[in-house]
């Protein structure tokens, strides 16, 4: 009886679909995306786990949402820690296109700044260098937290003379070289956070920092142990009450870059938080409508809405090491970066948990071929 059904309701659909009658839907109608993408919805309505919103609400994952119709793309960018001054790469910003820029400052308690804006096209921001760019020296690293779980975790520290990027070289008992970087940014004061790590096990390291020219230095080698919780004593900065501030943002590109570098200076250590909006030309057709989303939206950061992470796999990093590869038959996006679709059927699929595979085993030696 339940089976009759379903096969009555999906030629019901199917009618819908080729007659133009209307599917139920939000600001974006289904019929409209089951158009040009009828396998899709038909596989999702066959599903025996269907996902609750693959049938008529395409533009909670597709589409971002809010946006007026001059805009196609909104990103946001954040600097993850708090501090005074620093610049941001763009490597995303498109020639012939313009773009509005908003940039807000949030201090540790929580206050916002203002937003400040700016317009950006690339073929108008000028080139700028200056000799205080150039990285010189490292100094300061230091180890300023271990802290011990189910795995344990570690913080470093470091200065530099000049704006450069965040990046930690580390070894354990394996033996084999581990990198994690922080790309995009540029500061000069660092620190990284090393998750994952063993209980009662000792580790190498040196930090490495590069320039907006390409120059890079790295420390001497130093190590730590995670055998027992450290916390490094700190004093507080004084915090003056005032309202965090931009005090200025610039905008400039290297002889050498294709995209666009953002220097910004605020009153108080804050975290900057930018939205970079496309745009739209006069008269572009846009066939899915304004603030169509990019893959890195819809196979990650929409999953997170709903979806807690924190007890899932890692997702927005590539499979990098001697015991893991990138899979040749599952979705990945830039490259390689696993994403909750690398793992998960997006629309629905046969097992739980909409899961591609079998989630003990086969799914996890698509990528760790040397044991999980």
């Amino acid at each position: 009886m339940i089976r009759s059904l379903f096969f009555i309701s999906l030629a019901l659909f199917i009618c819908i679909l080729f007659s133009g009658g209307s599917i139920s839907g939000t600001d974006l109608k289904a019929e409209g995306c089951a158009g040009c993408h009828e396998k899709i919805y038909t596989e999702a309505l066959a599903s025996p786990y269907p996902h609750s919103v693959a049938k008529d609400r395409c533009e909670l994952c597709h589409i971002v949402q809010g946006r007026s119709q001059a805009e196609v793309q909104k990103t946001l960018i954040t600097f993850p820690f708090f501090q005074k001054e620093g610049i941001l790469y763009l490597d995303n910003i498109k020639s012939g296109r313009r773009y509005m820029l908003e940039a807000v400052l949030t201090d540790d308690s929580g206050a916002d700044s203002r937003v400040y804006r700016i317009n950006l096209a690339l073929p108008e921001v000028e080139e700028y260098s200056d000799e205080n760019f150039l990285l010189k020296h490292i100094s300061d690293v230091t180890l300023e937290e271990v802290k011990r779980g189910i795995f344990a975790e570690a913080a470093v520290s470091w200065l530099t003379d000049a704006p450069a990027t965040s990046e930690i070289e580390y070894s354990g008992e394996e033996g084999y070289i581990r990198r994690l970087a922080i790309g995009g940014q540029f500061t000069k004061k660092h620190m990284i956070i090393l998750n994952g790590l063993k209980n009662n096990n000792k580790y190498y390291y040196r930090v490495v920092s590069r320039d907006i020219y390409g120059n890079v230095m790295k420390s001497e080698e130093l190590s730590f142990d995670t055998s027992e919780d450290f916390s490094r004593a700190v004093t507080p900065e004084e915090d003056s009450g005032d309202l965090p501030l931009i005090n200025s943002l610039r905008a400039f590109r290297t002889p050498d870059s294709e995209g666009i570098y953002l220097m910004v200076f605020a009153n108080k250590p804050s975290r900057l938080s930018l939205w970079l909006t496309e745009i739209a030309p006069a008269g572009v057709d846009d066939r899915h409508a304004p603030g169509l989303a990019d893959a890195r939206y819809s196979a990650i950061e929409v999953c997170k809405k709903c979806h807690i992470q924190n007890a899932s796999h890692p997702v927005g990093v590539r499979a990098r090491g001697e015991k893991v590869r990138t899979p040749d038959d599952l979705p990945t996006i830039e490259g390689g970066v696993i994403t909750c679709v690398t793992c998960h059927m997006p629309h629905g699929g046969r097992k739980m948990y909409f899961a591609r595979m079998d989630m003990n085993k086969d799914i996890c030696i698509k990528c760790h071929i040397k044991g999980y």
